[in-house]
C-alpha cells in the first residue's frame, strides 16, 4: 500500500487489531483471525473500525464544529453500505477475497459493537467494556466461544437474550439515527449528515419487497431467505386518499417488527410511540394489526418463535403524511458452522375503512361506520380548513347517543365499505355504513356523495327493521330514535379565537320528526360544547362550537325503512351557507362561524338535515 493509500482512520483501526491479537492466548487463536473465517474474523475487523470511530470521536469533541479534522469521506464507516447491501445474510459473514476487493461486509458491522456499547453503557468505560468482554471470552484457553457467541453470552450476562437483542439490532438499522420514541443509534455519525449517512449510495437499505396499497391493490405475499442473524425489510406505501387496515402474517422461523408511522422512506415520524414486535406464538402465524401515520405502538419482547401477525391503520391520516410501513424479520439463530440459511414467508392484506372524497370544492373524510370528517375536517379549494368531530347512535325507546364517542365505536359494528375511485384522481365516491346494533335489529345504510350545491356533501341515512330470518320472532321494537352530534372549529382559517353558531329551520320546513336541537355535542359522557342553547335560537361567541340533532323516527316495523338526508359542508361567508342550505332544501339547518373580530364571518360550517332524501342533484 503507497502513503497516498493510507486513510486518516487507517492506522488506528490497524492498532486495535494488536489490542485484539493480547486477547489471543496461543498462536492457534490468531489463526482464527484468518480472512474468511466464520469465527471470530468478521468481528475483528468490525470492532477494529469500531476503535477507529472511538478516536475519530474523540477528534470530533475537540474540534469546534464538532466533527473534527477527518475527511467526510475514506472514513472508518467507508463499509457500511456494504454491511447494509448484504443484511439478509448471516451476521458473521466476511470474504475470503477481502486483499482483492478491499474490504467486504465484515468491516461495514461496526454497528454490532456500536449496538453493544450503547445498550450496555457504563460510566467508567462509556460501553467499551461490553466490547472488551467478548474478546475476553474468546480469548480464554477452554471452550472459546465465536465471536456470535461471545456477544450472546455478554447480551445475557445484562439479562437480555441474543434473539431480542438482535433482532433489535436489525430493527435500529433501517432508521440508523436515534428517532424519538422509536429508538436508534444515539451516536452523532448515525445522525443525517453525519459519516454514516455519507457512506451510503442510498438513503437507506434496500428493501427486499417495495409494496404500494390502495383500492385495488389489496394483497401481497412473498419470502424472504435470511442467514442466522440476518433480516430483510419490507416497505408498505400507503395511499394518499383512503387509510384502512393492513394486516401482516409472518411465517415460522423469525422475529418480526412492523414500523409504522413511516414517512417518506426510511424517515419514521419522531411522535411515533415505538416499533410494534409481532407476538410470537409457537403456532401457526395469526394476523396482526397496527396504525401508520395514527397511534403510536408499544414495542414488547422479541422472540424467535413464529411471529404472530400484526394490523396497522395503513393511509395518509394526518399533516405529518406519515402514511407508511416497514416489515423487519430477522432469523435470530445463533450461528454455527452447519448453519444454513432459511425461508420465511410473509404476507400483508390491505382493507379500506376510511377515505378522503372530494368534490370540485370539498374534501370530506368518511370512515366505515358512517362517521365523517376524519383527519381534515371539511376543506374547501385546500384554504378554509374547517375542524369536525361527528357521531351518531341509533335505538329503540329512547334518545338514542347518551352514551357514544364520536367514532360511534360503542353502538356501531363497521360493515360494507365501498367507494368509486375512478371518478377523477382525487375522487369522488360512496360510503355504506352498515350497522349491527347489540341485539337490536336494526340497520342503518349511509351514502356519501356530492350534492346539487358545491358547498355541500350529501349524506343519505336509510334506518331500516330487516325481516327476521327463518325461525326468528319479529322484533317487536317501539319508536326508533336517531342522534347525530357534531363538533366543530372554524377559527382555523382567521385569527379568531371565538365562534357563534345558529341553529334554524327553513320557512315551511319540514321538522316533524326533530325532537330537539342544541348546541351541546356530547359524546364519551363529556360535553364537547356544553353551552346548553336549546331550540332554534343563536348562541355564542364561545370557544367551540357543537350541535347535536334528536330525531323521533317513529314506529319501524320488520322490512320497513325510514330514509333522510344529512349535509355536511363549507361556505365563504355565513350568506353563501345559508344560499346552499337553501339551494338543497334543508329543512332545519345549523351554521358555526368565527364571531371575533366582527364582521368577520368566513369559512362557515354547515350541517344541515333535511326530512327527505332528494332523488335529483349529483349521486355516486
Amino acid at each position: 500500500m503507497s502513503s497516498v493509500d493510507i486513510e486518516e482512520w487507517l492506522p488506528h483501526h490497524e492498532f486495535f487489531h494488536q489490542v485484539q491479537y493480547r486477547y489471543l492466548q496461543s498462536p492457534a487463536q490468531l489463526l482464527r483471525l484468518a480472512s474468511g473465517s466464520a469465527d471470530i474474523y468478521w468481528w475483528g475487523e468490525a470492532t477494529a473500525n469500531w476503535g477507529a470511530h472511538l478516536v475519530q470521536s474523540t477528534d470530533a469533541v475537540q474540534s469546534a464544529d464538532g466533527k473534527g479534522t477527518f475527511p467526510p469521506r475514506d472514513t472508518y464507516a467507508h463499509f457500511l453500505q456494504t454491511f447494509l447491501d448484504n443484511s439478509a445474510d448471516s451476521l458473521d459473514s466476511g470474504t475470503l477475497i477481502e486483499p482483492l476487493t478491499g474490504g467486504g461486509p465484515e468491516y461495514g458491522a461496526f454497528p454490532v459493537a456500536e449496538f453493544l456499547q450503547q445498550q450496555y453503557f457504563d460510566d467508567a468505560t462509556g460501553g467499551a467494556a461490553a466490547i472488551e468482554a467478548t474478546w475476553r471470552k474468546i480469548g480464554r484457553f477452554f471452550l472459546p466461544p465465536s465471536a456470535v457467541g461471545a456477544i450472546a453470552s455478554v447480551m445475557a450476562d445484562h439479562g437480555d437474550s441474543y434473539s431480542e437483542q438482535i433482532h433489535l439490532f436489525r430493527t435500529w438499522m433501517y432508521s440508523l439515527g436515534y428517532v424519538d420514541g422509536f429508538g436508534g443509534f444515539t451516536t452523532e455519525d448515525a445522525k443525517p449528515g453525519g459519516f454514516w449517512r455519507d457512506e451510503l449510495n442510498t438513503p437507506h437499505i434496500e428493501p427486499a419487497e417495495e409494496v404500494t396499497f390502495g383500492e385495488t391493490h389489496r394483497q401481497q405475499s412473498g419470502t424472504v431467505r435470511l442467514g442466522p442473524g440476518g433480516a430483510a425489510y419490507i416497505e408498505f406505501t400507503g395511499p394518499t386518499d383512503l387509510t384502512g387496515q393492513l394486516t401482516v402474517t409472518v411465517g415460522e422461523g423469525a422475529a418480526a417488527t412492523l414500523i409504522d408511522g413511516v414517512a417518506a422512506f426510511p424517515t419514521i415520524c419522531p411522535r411515533y410511540t415505538g416499533p410494534t414486535l409481532m407476538s410470537a406464538s409457537s403456532a401457526p402465524a395469526a394476523g396482526h394489526t397496527s396504525s401508520f401515520g395514527s397511534e403510536g405502538l408499544t414495542s414488547t419482547a422479541a422472540s424467535s418463535a413464529p411471529a404472530a401477525g400484526h394490523t396497522s391503520s395503513l393511509g395518509s391520516e394526518d399533516g405529518y403524511e406519515c402514511r407508511n410501513a416497514v416489515l423487519v424479520v430477522t432469523n435470530t439463530a445463533l450461528s454455527k458452522p452447519w448453519s444454513v440459511a432459511t425461508t420465511v414467508s410473509w404476507t400483508a392484506t390491505f382493507v379500506p375503512d376510511r377515505v378522503m372524497l372530494q368534490s370540485d370544492w370539498l374534501t370530506l373524510g368518511v370512515g366505515n361506520t358512517g362517521v365523517v370528517g376524519y383527519r381534515s375536517g371539511v376543506q374547501r379549494d385546500g384554504t378554509y380548513h374547517v375542524s369536525l368531530d361527528d357521531g351518531w347512535a341509533v335505538g329503540d325507546d329512547e334518545v338514542a347517543g347518551q352514551d357514544f364517542d364520536y367514532q360511534s365505536t360503542r353502538t356501531v359494528e363497521p360493515g360494507v365499505f365501498t367507494f368509486n375511485p375512478e371518478r377523477s384522481t382525487a375522487y369522488t365516491g360512496t360510503s355504506v355504513g352498515v350497522s349491527l346494533f347489540n341485539t337490536s335489529t336494526l340497520r342503518v345504510r349511509q351514502s356519501v356523495h356530492p350534492s346539487q350545491d358545491p358547498n355541500l356533501y350529501a349524506v343519505d341515512v336509510t334506518v331500516e327493521r330487516p325481516e327476521p330470518l327463518l325461525g326468528q320472532t319479529p322484533s317487536a321494537g317501539g319508536h326508533v330514535y336517531y342522534r347525530r352530534s357534531t363538533s366543530w372549529d372554524v377559527t382555523w382559517s382567521r385569527w379568531v379565537w371565538q365562534m357563534g353558531s345558529t341553529w334554524a329551520k327553513r320557512p315551511g320546513g319540514d321538522d316533524s320528526r326533530v325532537v330537539d336541537v342544541t348546541d351541546d355535542a356530547t359524546w364519551s359522557g363529556q360535553s364537547v360544547a356544553p353551552w346548553g342553547t336549546a331550540g332554534y335560537a343563536t348562541s355564542g361567541p364561545h370557544w367551540s362550537a357543537g350541535s347535536t340533532l334528536d330525531l323521533d323516527l317513529g314506529v319501524i316495523d320488520p322490512g320497513d325503512s325510514v330514509s333522510f338526508t344529512l349535509y355536511y359542508g363549507v361556505a365563504l361567508t355565513k350568506a353563501d351557507a345559508e344560499a346552499a342550505v337553501a339551494a338543497v332544501e334543508a329543512d332545519v339547518f345549523y351554521l358555526a362561524y368565527p364571531s371575533w373580530p366582527a364582521p368577520d364571518q368566513s369559512a362557515t360550517g354547515i350541517f344541515a338535515y333535511r326530512a327527505t332524501t332528494p332523488t335529483n342533484g349529483a349521486t355516486p
